[in-house]
């Protein structure tokens, strides 16, 4: 390829502008010949020379990684006043055709497709990307973003640079969030989640292995911002728009209007085009490219409005996310890694960490999976461990949980189908998640997180329907071992002893003591309009702040008490009732919450401090392989 290239500086950057014969363009076939040629960048055509009635070619990958061809005439250049605009400037507007196109139109994924006219002297100029839809039928008519505004994003924004909306009527067309590594029920749970934050998402085959080289990100190729990699990937698919050395163009539009960003740049695999002639929408994708992302190859660093910009070589900061789950069942057991970018460097420009966006995902992907399925009743355990550079020890808790997603009758007579679409450990890791994103006064350095879950199907749970005090006269101080009826749920019924520790101050004589339970666990709805604020870019709800809620904890201790007060007690608690007091008078008394205190297997906690103790009674006993619910009160004659 010849090749006469004049370089200025635009906007801080050099450009080629001079003419760059591209005979190697294969007919039919797309760029196949410019692996190496397109790395000094392509000449590109200002927009003062665009014109309706130019004869034009676009590129974009269909298939694999061929970069294949299509057709497309310009229809007009569109006015920035006229609202149908991606990022508030002019656009061009375009018709698309060709074998490639004819059977989607424009598909989600095709966003940054360059498009190259011939100028006066029959040179193939860059003239733009393509970048969003106008709700046509048949997705034909696309608007393109100017080259000049494409490469009017530099590599890396200024600093200060803060996040902008997109003033736009057109739709972007690299929405969707692409998700890998998951199963049906946990996309379906996710694809819901994502359509309320009005973002749409799918599930992408896994990675097409070692078949599949590591590509050239070149103008036409699919690439994909990246916000992890690994055993659970999570990405938005586009393709190339410019490249210049290593530095790359994409998309055409952004990605969260975020400016800096530290994201994973990476190739991808496109296994086909999924046609859909419907516009898309909130509820409806849309034509798109079944693609997944799969090597990392650079960092994504500016979100601008008219395209998203990386560079290929040094990947961003990052750190392991590992899931190990285990089914106490069948003694099955998984471990699942994955890659986490990590963006607090930086500020969170968008407002939430990827570990916010992909941490809920794996934690479903994994109870799934080593259950092979979403039973609604199941129970087990969950402990999070979040290290960090600040902290001596990890951030954490450890919770058990009895989940009975048993259909409960109606008001009305009918029956209710159970709410078994979020689990409470979901909630709680996304409350865990939800603290660290909101810590302001300071800088996390996350090293790695782990998560590790044990689970079974059905419901570990016993009613306490009784209980039978000691035969003789209980000592003040001493432990008195009350003998409860317990019956198990839809199982046998049985005896066990709850040791009640006596308080030394307690009054000699007769008292009435009331046990209580811990209910089982209810579904995670607070998780559900969480995440739903994490699709849409806003940022989850962690469980608050001690000091102002807009500092978020005032310090890393603080966030570590904020993280370890999501554990919750869930064993049986002992209330001492007044001299007198009557079973029935015990049974009036409503059940409290139980407070958020570590439990441990068959453990008895005494009268010591740190304990809650009035109304809500003091935690005496728990059993992490069996739930104790229901209430029973017992005599006690204290000597």
């Amino acid at each position: 390829m010849g090749r006469s290239a004049r370089r200025v500086r635009i906007g801080g950057r050099l450009r080629a502008v001079a003419a760059v014969a591209v005979a190697g363009v294969v007919a039919g076939g797309g760029v196949g010949g410019w692996a190496e040629e397109a790395w000094a960048g392509d000449p590109i055509m200002p927009l003062s020379q665009v014109h309706a009635g130019m004869s034009c070619t676009g590129y974009t990958v269909v298939q694999g990684s061929t970069i294949s061809s299509f057709n497309v005439q310009v229809v007009d250049v569109v006015n920035a006043a006229s609202g149908q605009t991606v990022n508030g400037g002019p656009a061009i507007l375009t018709r698309i055709s060709g074998p490639a196109v004819d059977a989607s139109g424009m598909a989600s994924g095709m966003s940054g497709s360059p498009v190259y006219c011939p100028d006066s002297q029959g040179v193939q100029r860059n003239i733009g990307a393509l970048a969003a839809t106008i709700g046509q039928y048949g997705n034909q008519l696309v608007l393109a973003t100017p080259i000049e505004s494409v490469l009017g994003e530099p590599v890396i924004p200024p600093a200060g640079t803060r996040p902008t909306a997109a003033v736009s009527k057109a739709r972007p067309s690299a929405e969707p969030l692409v998700i890998g590594g998951v199963s049906a029920p946990v996309a379906s749970l996710f694809r819901t989640i994502a359509a309320r934050a009005g973002r749409a998402l799918y599930v992408a085959p896994g990675s097409p292995g070692p078949a599949f080289p590591v590509q050239t990100l070149r103008p036409g190729a699919s690439v994909a911002a990246a916000w992890s990699s690994g055993d659970i990937s999570a990405s938005a698919i586009g393709t190339v728009s410019y490249t210049d050395g290593s530095n790359v163009w994409a998309f055409g539009h952004p990605l969260d209007s975020a400016g800096r960003r530290s994201l994973l740049l990476e190739d991808a695999y496109v296994y086909s085009v999924v046609n859909n002639p419907l516009p898309a929408s909130d509820t409806n994708v849309g034509s798109y490219k079944l693609a997944v992302a799969d090597h990392d190859l650079g960092t994504l660093s500016n979100d601008g409005l008219s395209a998203v910009v990386g560079t290929v070589g040094a990947l961003p900061p990052r750190f392991p996310l590992q899931v190990v789950a285990r089914n106490t069942d069948s003694g099955q057991s998984l471990t699942q890694n994955s890659l986490i970018a990590d963006e607090s460097g930086i500020g969170l420009p968008a407002g939430v960490s990827a570990l916010s966006l992909v941490g809920p995902i794996a934690v479903d992907q994994a109870a799934s999976q080593v259950l092979r399925g979403a039973p609604p009743q199941q129970s087990g355990s969950m402990c999070v461990q979040i290290h960090v550079q600040e902290a001596k020890e990890p951030l954490g808790f450890c919770n058990n949980y009895v989940i009975d997603g048993t259909i409960q009758p109606s008001t009305g007579g009918g029956l209710l189908e159970p709410d078994n679409s979020m689990m409470p450990y979901l909630d709680d890791i996304n409350t865990a998640l939800g603290d660290v994103d909101a810590f302001k006064l300071g800088v996390l350095h996350i090293t790695g997180v782990n998560v590790t879950m044990s689970l079974a199907q059905g419901v570990h749970e016993g009613y306490m329907v009784g209980a039978r005090p000691p035969a003789h006269r209980v000592r003040r101080g001493s432990v008195a071992r009350v003998l409860v009826d317990v019956q198990m749920v839809r199982g046998p019924r049985f005896e066990r002893v709850i040791p009640v520790p006596v308080p030394r101050g307690i009054r000699p004589g007769r008292h009435l003591v009331k046990l209580s339970g811990t209910p089982a666990d209810s579904s995670g709805a607070a998780a559900l309009a969480s995440l739903v604020a994490v699709l849409g870019g806003g940022g989850g709800s962690g469980s608050g702040s001690t000091s102002t809620s807009d500092a978020g904890p005032a310090s890393v201790a603080d966030l570590a008490g904020q993280i370890a007060s999501i554990h919750h007690f869930d064993g049986v608690t002992a209330r001492f009732l007044r001299r007198g007091a009557s079973a029935a008078t015990a049974a009036a008394v409503p059940a409290q919450k139980s407070p958020n205190q570590p439990g441990s297997g068959g453990s008895v906690t005494g009268g010591g401090g740190g304990q809650s103790r009035g109304a809500r009674g003091t935690p005496i006993y728990s059993d992490p392989k069996l739930r104790l619910s229901g209430t029973a009160s017992v005599p006690l004659n204290v000597r």
